[in-house]
C-alpha cells in the first residue's frame, strides 16, 4: 500500500508502466519517489476489482520464482 493509504504500489515494467498511464489516467499515476523505480500506483476507488486482480497477478508473476510461478500457470489454465 502506498503511504496516502488509497493507493496501491504495483510492479511494472517501465514500458507497461507508461502503456497503463497513458490508457487510464485516473486509475495510474505516478509521484517522483517512484519515477525511477519500475513500479506504478493505482489508484483503489477507481480501479475495477477484476482488472487490479489480473494486475497483481502479473505483477507477483514477474517476482515469483520461475518454478511457482510454472506451477501457477498450469494450475491457473486447468
Amino acid at each position: 500500500m502506498h503511504q496516502d493509504g488509497q493507493s496501491l504500489v504495483l510492479k511494472v515494467a517501465f514500458e507497461d508502466r507508461e502503456f497503463l498511464l497513458e490508457l487510464h489516467p485516473a486509475i495510474f499515476y505516478l509521484t517522483d519517489h517512484y519515477r525511477n523505480h519500475p513500479s506504478v500506483l493505482v489508484r483503489l476507488a477507481a480501479v475495477d476489482r477484476h482488472v487490479l486482480q489480473e494486475y497483481i497477478e502479473l505483477a507477483w508473476l514477474r517476482c515469483a520464482p520461475k518454478r511457482l510461478a510454472a506451477a501457477y500457470t498450469r494450475n491457473a489454465a486447468d
